[in-house]
């Protein structure tokens, strides 16, 4: 894959982590001022954001003493000093339904915050140096999301470009949605953008369950969506053992299936089954239309749900 395709909207030197990073700040991803002006959560959210950045404290700091290596140098290296924080962008709760979108792994991020620096990144539309328009992890974001919210009635073709929905991104006239990372561990790797790091993300499930507590279900309640959307999570070669383990049970609704290219299931959040579709990965080289946007349109409708030829 090309650079532009990866997950992160912001690239670190590989080297990052040889400099301390401070937990306070968004990893020096983005100007602090920035920061401050663009995350502007609504007085019902800051409650809900003060408990992500109380959860996210203490995940990282269950990391601490895990020493990780580096392929790139062959030295070891705290887990905190990989964590990247993700979690939910302004006026999320106010969406109906409200999505969370999960990926695989961080991309050059370590000590960052991932949805600080994707907001900055959407106000100034420039996503790893090309338009928003032109990233297809977060142009696909961003259209599915403008597509459920508005009833999930509007053709692709006839939908607004990525680049003006991401205008109005986490306002409270645009849309907004939650964000997770399977993996919070970054692959700084110098192949990140073509390479994931299989053994990086497998090690983080590791540590973090072996750290007292179950993080992952944690932000999921959090979070409490109504719908999740996950990138081919269960083809990526990590151990679904480990993916069970962390996210809970998920079950595959019996003859609901848009395939190839998405599979319908459930898992129980806070009581309730919530809808949790899983799609190809997001930066594949596949139809926009065809291969993302009409089968989750069409699931989220409730319709037929038909086996789509490949």
């Amino acid at each position: 894959m090309a650079a532009e395709m990866a997950e992160s909207p912001v690239n670190l030197t590989a080297f990052k982590r040889h400099v301390p990073t401070d937990s306070e700040t968004a990893g020096g991803l983005t100007d602090a001022a920035v920061i401050t002006r663009v995350m502007d959560f609504p007085p019902s959210e800051r409650g809900p954001r003060e408990r992500l950045e109380s959860l996210m404290s203490g995940w990282k700091r269950g990391l601490s003493k895990s020493m990780v290596p580096y392929r790139e140098d062959g030295r070891t290296y705290p887990g905190s000093e990989y964590f990247c924080a993700d979690g939910f962008f302004p006026w999320y709760f106010s969406q109906s339904p409200k999505i969370l979108f999960v990926g695989r792994e961080t991309v050059q991020m370590s000590g960052g915050d991932y949805i600080a620096d994707c907001l900055v990144a959407y106000r100034q539309n420039s996503v790893a140096g090309v338009t928003v328009n032109r990233h297809a992890f977060h142009s696909r974001m961003m259209y599915l999301a403008y597509g459920i919210t508005h009833g999930c009635g509007i053709a692709c073709e006839d939908l607004p470009r990525a680049g003006d929905i991401a205008a109005a991104f986490g306002t409270r006239e645009g849309i907004s949605f939650a964000f997770m990372e399977l993996s919070k561990y970054s692959n700084d790797n110098e192949d990140a953008n073509s390479r994931r790091d299989k053994g990086l993300m497998e090690r983080f499930l590791r540590d973090s369950l072996s750290a007292g507590r179950n993080f992952f279900r944690e932000e999921l309640e959090l979070l409490d969506p109504d719908i999740i959307i996950t990138m081919n999570l269960w083809e990526c070669g990590v151990d679904n053992a480990l993916i069970e383990a962390a996210l809970g049970k998920v079950t595959l609704e019996d003859g609901k299936t848009w395939q190839p290219h998405a599979t319908v299931n459930r898992i129980v959040i806070n009581g309730r089954r919530v809808l949790l579709i899983d799609l190809n990965h997001f930066s594949s080289r596949k139809s926009t239309k065809e291969c993302f946007y009409n089968p989750v349109m069409g699931i989220v409708r409730g319709e037929g749900i038909p086996d789509q030829p490949q």
